[in-house]
């Protein structure tokens, strides 16, 4: 499949009925530059109050629930490594102990110093609050290691990539021709 993407890059994105994109022989990529989503921008923020936050809540969840059930369907047969046994164990007790306690704390650190860039009192440091779907997306994505320097470890995000990077150039001015 590696061989086949390296092979494509020089082709054009192209658009079938149901709306995902192909290019060459690999199909049924997600088009992620689609058309606004209709309704209000308030869609678009989780809110300086957290007013989306019940919804954020829900698709980040949802971004968990799919890397746990893809591990466990991925070779099904394949042996766990952390076993019962290991759980069970006061070496594993004790370090998910401390992994939750210095959890605690960095939250803590950045609920008392990180800047408050949702808060209107920001708007006008060319700063304000990330969109839910740029953090859905980083979210998602950041469950299955996207490791950007190269197609090989990288082949289902190095496509959404190229999409974003066509977006951003057509941000800027830069001419579009579809092509990778």
């Amino acid at each position: 499949m590696v061989d086949n993407i390296s092979r494509n890059f020089s082709q054009n994105f192209i658009q079938d009925d149901n709306g995902d994109l192909s290019i060459g022989r690999l199909t049924g990529i997600p088009n992620i530059n689609s058309p606004q989503p209709p309704g209000d921008i308030s869609t678009w923020f989780l809110g300086t109050r957290a007013e989306n936050g019940a919804e954020f809540k829900e698709l980040i969840a949802k971004a968990v629930d799919h890397i746990i059930q893809y591990r466990q369907e991925y070779l099904a047969g394949d042996p766990e490594t952390i076993t019962p046994e290991v759980k069970a164990s006061p070496e594993y007790q004790a370090g998910m102990s401390a992994l939750r306690d210095a959890y605690d704390k960095l939250l803590e650190y950045l609920r008392e110093y990180a800047t408050p860039y949702f808060s209107m009192r920001y708007q006008g440091h060319v700063l304000w609050d990330t969109t839910l779907p740029a953090m859905l997306g980083y979210f998602a994505t950041m469950l299955h290691n996207p490791n950007q320097l190269t197609i090989q470890m990288s082949t289902a995000t190095t496509l959404l990539e190229l999409q974003v990077g066509q977006d951003l150039c057509a941000m800027v001015g830069f001419p579009s021709n579809n092509q990778i």
